[in-house]
């Protein structure tokens, strides 16, 4: 009997724990040795890392914008453009559309 109870009560706390987004302090971004800060921190979602797009873009010196009626952001540098739309399992490159594993999502309205 208790060895169920015990079978139960794990699984309960694993299932519990895949359900919530790993906390922000598990997460580190790092570019060019240097620790990025974000004002909505990194989450695991669905076995997926998702980071703010502005944050990493702009810490590359790419121009981004945001566009409230299509619910995108896009990122500009060097002549490269990229788009993301939110709910959307896509992403585009200099026209070309690129499968994602994750759709891009609001979390915090970032």
């Amino acid at each position: 009997m208790k060895r169920s109870i015990s079978a139960i009560l794990l699984t309960a706390i694993f299932l519990m724990g895949a359900a919530f987004p790993a906390a922000a302090s598990d997460i580190h971004v790092v570019l060019d040795g240097r620790e990025l800060s974000f004002e909505q921190p990194p989450v695991i979602v669905n076995d997926r890392t998702m980071v703010p797009m502005r944050a990493i873009f702009e810490a590359l010196g790419a121009d981004v914008t945001w566009d409230e009626e299509d619910r995108s952001a896009a990122g500009v540098k060097m002549g490269v453009f990229v788009q993301f739309t939110i709910d959307k399992q896509e992403m585009i490159k200099n026209s070309i559309q690129i499968p994602l594993d994750a759709a891009a999502m609001l979390i915090n309205g970032y």
